[in-house]
């Protein structure tokens, strides 16, 4: 499977352009992604104690690992509903061998401070992958808040990972699965 390993050590991260891509849906039109490490750790609504209270698991083998996900009670339904609404219906939405998945939901403090120092450090290293990797800071980003996932496309057949196309990411809007422009597999819940 190609791809680097991420942060989380389930499986490897989809391709680039997609490492290191975190943003934050609520406040990124407001300037909130970090262009230096010491952006990461500045404060927010979302700091080092916070934990949504209502999180719950979920299991999505929709992809070559079977991995928990946690978001909060809503969004994991409305998630759970246009996954499995999509993939059982497949042959309208995808080419065969192909399922629709989460890659990842909730982020506690330290994956998302991690994922943003690394972004961050990239950016000053003048690293060629810097252009692609958005990340918000720690106590910013609506992972942390568990109303954000990043859902993909995974084709069995040469293991690869697409974004959703159009026609998907309009179906999910009808689960008020709204994507983030600038970051392709990244919806946000707003019902």
């Amino acid at each position: 499977l190609s791809g680097p390993t991420h942060i989380y050590n389930l499986m490897p991260m989809p391709p680039q352009p997609y490492l290191g891509k975190a943003v934050n849906h609520t406040q990124c039109t407001q300037g909130a992604t970090a262009t230096t490490t010491g952006d990461c750790t500045k404060e927010g609504p979302y700091g080092p104690n916070y934990t949504p209270a209502d999180l719950v698991s979920f299991t999505d083998n929709n992809s070559n690992a079977s991995r928990a996900i946690q978001l909060r009670s809503a969004p994991a339904a409305a998630v759970q509903s246009f996954i499995s609404d999509v993939n059982n219906t497949s042959s309208l939405y995808l080419k065969p061998g192909q399922k629709v998945f989460v890659y990842v939901g909730y982020r506690d403090y330290q994956t998302q401070l991690d994922l943003c120092t690394d972004c961050a450090a990239r950016k000053a290293d003048n690293d060629p992958n810097n252009d692609n990797c958005l990340a918000a800071p720690a106590a910013y980003s609506n992972h942390r808040d568990g109303m954000a996932a990043d859902i993909y496309i995974y084709d069995q057949s040469n293991k690869s990972y697409h974004d959703l196309t159009p026609t998907l990411k309009a179906k999910a809007a009808s689960y008020g699965l709204i994507n983030l422009t600038i970051d392709p597999p990244h919806f946000d819940y707003k019902p």
